[in-house]
């Protein structure tokens, strides 16, 4: 006597089973239309700031804005969001409609003072936090 349910398991495997693809195939060498700067596989994450991660002033030439750079094309209305600065005085804030890019990976972060209106300073032997929260995204 024969199974019904044998061949639609079978079946059912088989389109599974083709249907999962761990990673996407873009050949070798990659097609001429890839770019890993748009590419959906790669999760955006910071590449580079300056001040540089754990790095100690004064700086020379530099004012209040950071400079972030990211491995991916990031949306920039999320960004600015996502950005936060901090300090034990609670002194500094993003200035979140200053935040600028001309290629949408590079971006420049000015600070603001928490308190007031007046010009933020970074203060001598204080230690700064940037962070980037996930709800940052890539285009």
């Amino acid at each position: 006597m024969k199974k019904p349910w044998s061949a639609n398991y079978f079946l059912l495997a088989g389109v599974i089973a083709l249907g999962c693809k761990s990673e996407l195939d873009f050949g070798s060498p990659p097609r001429p239309d890839y770019d890993p700067l748009r590419d959906a596989n790669i999760k955006p994450k910071v590449v580079e700031t300056y001040p540089h991660d754990n790095s100690q002033g004064p700086f020379e030439d530099f004012g209040t804005a950071l400079l972030i750079r990211f491995n991916k094309i990031m949306k920039l209305p999320a960004l600015g969001q996502a950005i936060h600065c901090s300090s034990s005085l609670g002194d500094v804030l993003v200035d979140t409609t200053t935040v600028e890019t001309s290629d949408g990976t590079t971006f420049l972060v000015d600070m603001k003072r928490a308190d007031s209106p007046a010009r933020f300073w970074w203060k001598v032997g204080q230690s700064y936090t940037l962070h980037v929260d996930p709800s940052a995204i890539d285009i």
